[in-house]
């Protein structure tokens, strides 16, 4: 099903096959700091303290950005971080007892994968890309993997 989309900003106009796009929703739940873990594969050379206090003042200032949740899936008795461990470890320190997360129900490789794609949007070094890259080769092998959680 073709669809004509109107960019109100620019007032350009395009067509879109509808059918073929794909929107996951997402859900946001408060979930308290003390369920929450680091996936341990993340951050491999360390997370970056710099970064950390950064976003202390910004959440001092304006407050933790429930927009922008903290990526979770479940994991043991809590659920692990696999999207925005600076900003766990700085809200943490800033005494919150809950964060806004988005649950995904995602495998070890997916996790590790969704980890990895979220890292190369950051300031991660190359190394640790490459470092958690070669962890989902070596454990998969040449398998192809899609993330529509």
């Amino acid at each position: 099903m073709n669809e004509e989309v109107l960019d109100n900003d620019s007032g350009l106009a395009w067509e879109v096959n509808s059918a073929n796009l794909k929107i996951n929703e997402a859900k946001v739940s408060m979930i308290a700091v003390s369920k929450l873990s680091p996936h341990p594969d993340n951050r491999p050379l360390g997370a970056s303290e710099e970064k950390i206090k950064q976003l202390k003042n910004f959440i001092t200032n304006d407050g933790f950005d429930s927009s922008h949740p903290l990526v979770v899936r479940p994991y043991l008795n809590g659920y692990q971080i696999i999207e925005g461990e600076h900003r766990f470890k700085a809200a943490k320190s800033l005494g919150y007892l809950q964060l806004p997360c988005v649950i995904r129900e995602l495998t070890d490789t997916e996790a590790l994968i969704q980890l990895v794609l979220g890292n190369v949007q950051t300031e991660t070094k190359p190394l640790e890309i490459g470092i958690n890259a070669l962890k989902v080769v070596q454990k998969e092998g040449n398998k192809t993997y899609s993330l529509q959680n």
